[in-house]
């Protein structure tokens, strides 16, 4: 791990967390990303190597109205990074920052929701953190489905095709978590049309 990084991410993180921040493009944030990316596949716990990111995600999200798209798009994926393992979702749902993160509402109610950036921030984070039970659980008891459904046919072809593999992905991951336990069921609303049935794998 560069030590480096280590030592001046806290103050990066109060930067990017100031309410008002921007950034002339995404390209530092999508390094910082594949960072923390690759840190994970290394078996490093985010939350325990870095403990400002349990401040910085809900600080964010908190001055959302403030804050730039882009930092909001990397927190949305930052999040779900960290709740790809069962720990750092659990951590994560101690604080209710799952919850206060991916709640579309929120987003829409603030304005931001019409950004393609936001959108595909939510689609990513959700399909990053989709890697174990308690992640699909979360899922949908939060009834997410719904408004994922909406963005397969987004106005955006970007923000279209991400819902599409992220519905192709909750799909075989329902298949894995079945195979796995056969005596248990999920069932998934799928929208038709204008209602709504149940898909049960």
């Amino acid at each position: 791990m560069d030590r480096e990084c280590v030592t001046v991410l806290p103050r990066v993180c109060e930067v990017l967390a100031a309410s008002g921040s921007s950034l002339p493009d995404d390209t530092s944030l999508e390094k910082l990303l594949d960072w923390f990316t690759a840190l994970t596949k290394d078996g490093v716990s985010l939350l325990e190597a870095f403990p400002c990111l349990l401040d910085f995600i809900p600080t964010v999200v908190n001055n959302s109205p403030a804050s730039d798209a882009s930092i909001l798009s990397f927190t949305l994926k930052l999040t779900g990074l960290i709740s790809a393992t069962e720990n750092g979702f659990k951590v994560l749902q101690e604080h209710s920052v799952c919850d206060l993160v991916f709640d579309p509402q929120r987003w829409q109610e603030a304005g931001l929701w019409k950004d393609p950036c936001i959108r595909i921030g939510w689609i990513q984070g959700l399909r990053t953190m989709l890697q174990h039970s308690e992640a699909l659980g979360f899922f949908v008891q939060a009834d997410l489905i719904e408004p994922l459904l909406h963005l397969h046919t987004d106005t955006s072809l970007f923000v279209a095709s991400a819902a599409n593999h992220m519905l192709a992905h909750i799909l075989l991951f329902c298949q894995s978590e079945n195979s796995q336990n056969n005596s248990k069921h999920l069932t998934v609303p799928v929208e038709t049309k204008q209602n709504y049935s149940t898909v049960t794998v």
